[in-house]
Order: structure tokens, then sequence, then C-alpha cells
């Protein structure tokens, strides 16, 4: 019974592969990556962002009331209301402006909007990706 499929099998053509087989496989993996960014990465990014820019308000109001209670802008605007003075004792008007500057809030709300930028930055670059045509070659 065995020889009969050999002798069966030997007279029939070798079967070939389509000569397009490869670029339907390799437009498959492209389309299926695709797909993974469109599912898993666009949204985490979008996700950051829309946290970022929630977390950006709060370090906002932050800065804005530490800003007033240090009396920062007083200070500053004593530029202009007494010019002479301050360029007078500029290196003692410098070290009172960097006391009363709230550097810790400045830095919270500098973080979180680095944080949305770059959240921005990923999803649109996954979005062109996701948009960008199918190459058929």
């Amino acid at each position: 019974m065995l020889t009969n499929y050999e002798k069966l099998f030997a007279h029939l053509p070798m079967p070939e592969p389509p000569e397009d087989l490869l670029n339907k496989v390799m437009n498959r993996i492209y389309l299926e990556r695709r797909l993974w960014t469109l599912k898993w990465r666009l949204p985490s990014f979008a996700i950051g962002f829309i946290g970022s820019i929630m977390a950006a308000v709060p370090a906002f109001q932050v800065v804005h009331s530490a800003l007033a209670e240090s009396g920062f802008a007083q200070f500053l605007s004593l530029i202009f209301s007494d010019p002479r003075e301050v360029l007078a004792y500029w290196d003692s008007f410098i070290i009172m402006l960097l006391e009363s500057l709230p550097a810790i809030s400045i830095v919270v709300f500098l973080v979180t909007i680095f944080a949305m930028l770059e959240s921005l930055k990923y999803a649109v670059r996954d979005f062109r990706v996701v948009l960008s045509p199918l190459k058929t070659n």
C-alpha cells in the first residue's frame, strides 16, 4: 500500500506558491501591526494625554495660589515702579525674587505640561501610523 502512494506522489508536480505570497504575508503583518497600534498604543497615549490635562489644571491652580502667597508678583512689579532702586540693588533683588519663587509647585506644573506634550506627541505619531495607506507592493 505504501508503494502505491509513493508511485502516485512521484508523478505529481510539486506545488508552487503563488508569486505574490510574500507581498500578501508582509502586507498582513503590516496591517496587524497597525491594528495593534490602534488597539493598544493609541488609546493608552490618549488616556495619558487626558490624564495629564486633568492634572495640569490643579497644578496650575497650585502655582497661581503659591505665587499669590509668596508675594512674587509684588516683588516683580518693583521693576516697573522703581527701576532705579532695582538697578542699584540688582543682586539683592535677584536673590529676593529667587527666594520668593515657589519652585516646587512650578516644577510640578512643568512636569504635567511635559507629560501632556509627550503623550500628545506619541498619540499623534501613532494616529499617523494608523491612518497611513496600506502599502501594496
